[in-house]
């Protein structure tokens, strides 16, 4: 790919900059803009949110679609993603369209090929697969859905995605898996010196508290090791009653997740597929930004044995799988971690390492462009 290229890049029903899903576009944005690129990012109008401005001199522009009426906003969106599409295609001429995939979604793939642009299509879940698992559409949604999206993949020229669990729904040849990334600049351990619980090993949990996160199975790791009053396990997304060995932040400022890494010793993601039904019948196929973050922050990850997961940690190099659900051995690769100091300087430097080598948002856009 050439330097210097015009990106437009769709993200119809996510406000930037915000969380969750906009930090993975913004943060693709802002890497296309490191690579020398002219961007346009199309996205969702919040009611805080200019309809228009440039920002780190990425031109966004919001797309106000969402009502009151749930029933009508789909309709709304496709009205109001086609005319965009057109409107952006025509007056920012780009020479590569980037699309967020959604279900019924990817109107500027679309036009921009009926444009003979060159058009890429992020897929991040399986749009049709999990609301219909979960019996949020019906079977005739789900077919005509699943016509719009064999369309929609044959008008994409290449197409990203996290894992085997979606790749297997397009044609091979566009299937490029590329993980999720980390901003290594903001999450960098050397900004940040410890300020809270110097005396305490902290095993670290952010997210939200959804049963298949795995929060039960890091409580029952607390439970075990109860007895050992110098761990404590720190939960950040939820407000609990705090117990004597568990400590709960509450919702946390994204700004403030590196200082509250850096606090840390050992950082969690223990998801439990068995509680989430189109995880339990698909495979995991997460792609976590928190699991890049805990690494960039040259800390030791503990995670389930699920999905992508297993390619991304390995043990005793990145830290340590587990089985789903299974507290006990949570428990005792904490137990390891926390009795030798040099395994966890050595793990957490492995893993800084590879993020700056691997996962920085940069290296992810220019394997998305290759």
């Amino acid at each position: 790919m050439n330097n210097n290229m015009k990106i437009l890049h769709f993200s119809w029903d996510t406000p930037i900059p915000g969380i969750g899903g906009s930090t993975h576009e913004w943060n693709m944005a802002k890497a296309f803009k490191k690579l020398g690129h002219k961007v346009r990012l199309v996205c969702e109008w919040e009611y805080d949110k200019k309809i228009s401005e440039d920002l780190e001199g990425i031109q966004i522009r919001r797309v106000h679609w969402r009502t009151g009426f749930r029933q009508i906003n789909p309709l709304i969106l496709c009205v109001k993603a086609k005319l965009n599409a057109l409107y952006h295609i025509i007056f920012f001429s780009p020479n590569i369209i980037y699309e967020r995939y959604r279900i019924m979604g990817g109107f500027g793939v679309l036009i921009g090929k009926l444009f003979g642009k060159k058009t890429i299509l992020e897929v991040n879940d399986p749009t049709i697969e999990a609301p219909y698992i979960e019996g949020r559409i019906g079977l005739f949604t789900k077919i005509i859905a699943g016509i719009w999206e064999r369309l929609i993949f044959a008008c994409s020229d290449k197409i990203i995605t996290h894992n085997e669990v979606m790749a297997g729904r397009a044609n091979q040849k566009k299937v490029r898996i590329i993980t999720n990334g980390v901003d290594t600049k903001i999450f960098n351990p050397e900004k940040y010196a410890r300020t809270k619980w110097a005396d305490k090993f902290v095993c670290l949990f952010i997210g939200t508290f959804a049963e298949w996160q795995g929060t039960e199975t890091i409580l029952k790791a607390a439970e075990l090791l109860r007895k050992n009053k110098k761990i404590l396990f720190a939960f950040a997304g939820s407000k609990e009653d705090n117990e004597e060995n568990t400590e709960y932040l509450g919702r946390i400022k994204y700004s403030e997740i590196p200082q509250l890494i850096a606090n840390s010793d050992v950082c969690l993601y223990t998801p439990d597929t068995e509680h989430y039904k189109p995880m339990k019948k698909l495979g995991f196929y997460f792609s976590p930004l928190k699991l890049f973050e805990y690494m960039s922050m040259a800390k030791p990850v503990i995670v389930s044995d699920a999905g992508n997961l297993k390619k991304i940690v390995k043990n005793e190099v990145n830290g340590y799988r587990i089985g789903e659900n299974n507290g006990a051995e949570l428990a005792s690769k904490i137990l390891k971690l926390y009795r030798n100091k040099k395994l966890r300087t050595r793990i957490g430097k492995n893993n800084r390492e590879e993020c700056e080598k691997k996962y920085s948002w940069t290296k992810i856009a220019k394997k998305v462009l290759k």
